[in-house]
């Protein structure tokens, strides 16, 4: 006789046009975090809701204020009103 596994099958890995997007809104949050001069740091995979952390940095001198925020990403594909000193979202 013949031992039988009795594990499931696992379906093969996708990932989703919100993954995607998702991602590439962090990538973004990152990239502005590093451009200001302060540091970036995402919470994990496994976080509901804080995506990550700013830690400010004074840009001249570069040391730290002392100051960390916590950051939870919204990723829309477009923004309703949009001109150089502002827009709207909701």
């Amino acid at each position: 006789m013949t031992a039988r596994s009795n594990r499931k099958r696992s379906a093969p890995k996708t990932i989703s046009a919100a993954g995607i997007t998702g991602q590439r809104g962090i990538n973004a949050v990152e990239r502005i975090v590093l451009e200001s001069g302060s540091r970036w740091t995402p919470s994990g995979p496994n976080e509901i809701g804080i995506d990550g952390y700013i830690e400010l940095f004074d840009p001249s001198s570069r040391r730290p204020l002392g100051l960390i925020l916590a950051v939870q990403s919204k990723v829309v594909s477009a923004i309703a009103t949009d001109n150089a000193a502002s827009f709207d979202y909701w």
